[in-house]
């Protein structure tokens, strides 16, 4: 009997167990925001203060999301099952409450936001009176200017109700009183705020959806800048240049843009709506995404100053400066291997084919006599590029590579073409490379269910 009663009080003193979920969520609630080495002081004491927290597995993750918001995480998780994280499903569902969408960008974007806000505080900006935060999402980035400048009067725009919703609740909550939100349907602003004077205009990752679908790829940034027209773009820099109202005003730019031929058209379009960057105030910054892949994108100042504009050498050597230090990744190779493509002066193109898949973007592949070699270069309308060379006595196998390259699995549509059939353009183009699309597809951050425009 002793030892039974033993044995039951045993059973009774045993701790609960604790179900796989309850233990993700203990380990995501203890993971404070960790700040990458060089961040400044100033940052890295804001971000938690938003709410943000460091990332972890994708696995955890899901589990602390289910565990603390329910129905609205299923709803958020089944969106990114049928479509696009930005989306604009994914994006309408994931701004419901301030500490789901929290949580999300944390996840996805938290590296972001800590690369550019410490390029910003140590970038030697004057100190603004006034600024215009453009695309501003759940406010995070708007609050850090509210705190950073408590002195100035800051205002956040957006697209989508829900997620002013969620900046306003940030304010709030950081106690500020500096800041304000309007609702805008980009890339328009209502007359009474373009009437108004702004010391810092900032537009960040909202100018992506505004470039036109390039069809017929771009073998180099000078086709970029001299082939394509992006008139949704032009009229987002059209939009900036209005709020510059004068030679002090500044723009404060942070647009993705994944390879060289990207930035080339967002630069042309600033300088055609006339806003100068300043070429020692723009810097490419890197930074991870959810897949732990370096992403880049080009951080700039701009002001009304007449300039000329970047050449393609110039942004070339911007993408390509760190390229030893770096390593060979994938966004510095592309840069890489137009570099070597263009440097190749004296070349005449032999035979080149254009592919086209039903649900892939069109790429070109070419070969290329240049002295004694023969230069095999592929390029597609995303910006991707392959470059290989072999001796001029190795024509007849590089013939045969062009003909078969990446088509063992995908049977593209191909069209063949030599020196003179380039610059026809198949695809109705008209001559510009660029597709003009409805403004329902898209613009700023990626349409809100309630007109907004995601990260």
């Amino acid at each position: 009997m002793t030892k039974k009663k033993s044995q039951k009080g045993a059973k009774k003193d045993q701790k609960p167990r604790i179900s796989p979920v309850a233990k993700a969520r203990e380990r995501i609630l203890r993971r404070p925001w960790r700040s990458q080495p060089g961040t400044p002081k100033v940052v890295s004491e804001y971000l938690p203060k938003t709410g943000m927290t460091a990332r972890v597995s994708q696995e955890l993750f899901r589990a602390d999301l289910l565990t603390r918001f329910g129905d609205a995480a299923e709803r958020y998780l089944e969106s990114c099952r049928v479509s696009r994280r930005d989306s604009v499903e994914s994006h309408a569902v994931m701004s419901a409450n301030l500490d789901l969408a929290t949580a999300i960008r944390s996840e996805y974007w938290g590296d972001r936001y800590e690369a550019f806000l410490s390029w910003f505080v140590t970038a030697g900006l004057p100190r603004p009176g006034r600024i215009l935060d453009i695309g501003c999402d759940t406010g995070i980035q708007t609050c850090f200017f509210a705190t950073f400048y408590p002195e100035a009067q800051v205002i956040g725009v957006d697209q989508c109700a829900k997620s002013l919703r969620c900046a306003q609740r940030l304010a709030e909550r950081l106690g500020l009183k500096n800041v304000q939100f309007v609702q805008a349907m980009l890339p328009e602003l209502p007359p009474d705020l373009v009437s108004q004077k702004f010391d810092m205009i900032v537009s960040s990752f909202v100018a992506g959806p505004f470039f036109d679908e390039v069809t017929v790829p771009l073998r180099s940034i000078e086709e970029a800048q001299s082939k394509t027209r992006d008139p949704r773009l032009e009229t987002y820099a059209r939009l900036l240049a209005g709020l510059l109202t004068d030679e002090e005003s500044l723009l404060v730019g942070f647009e993705r843009c994944r390879v060289p031929v990207q930035l080339a058209r967002w630069i042309r379009a600033l300088h055609d709506a006339g806003i100068c960057i300043r070429k020692d105030r723009i810097e490419l910054i890197e930074f991870s995404d959810e897949s732990d892949e370096p992403v880049y994108a080009p951080a700039l100042v701009a002001t009304r100053h007449t300039a000329d504009l970047m050449t393609p050498d110039e942004i070339r050597h911007l993408w390509l400066k760190d390229f030893l230090t770096r390593g060979r990744d994938i966004g510095y190779h592309r840069a890489a291997v137009e570099q070597d493509f263009v440097s190749e002066t004296s070349k005449e193109l032999l035979k080149g084919m254009r592919c086209t898949f039903p649900d892939l973007s069109p790429y070109r592949k070419e070969l290329w006599r240049a002295g004694s070699e023969v230069l095999f270069y592929v390029y597609n309308s995303d910006g991707g590029m392959i470059l290989d060379a072999a001796p001029a006595d190795a024509l007849p196998e590089m013939l045969e590579m062009l003909e078969t390259a990446f088509c063992d699995k995908r049977r593209p549509a191909t069209e063949e073409y030599g020196p003179e059939g380039y610059d026809q353009h198949p695809d109705g183009a008209d001559g510009d490379g660029a597709v003009d699309r409805p403004a329902s597809e898209g613009g700023g951050r990626g349409d809100c269910q309630d007109g907004h425009q995601a990260t």
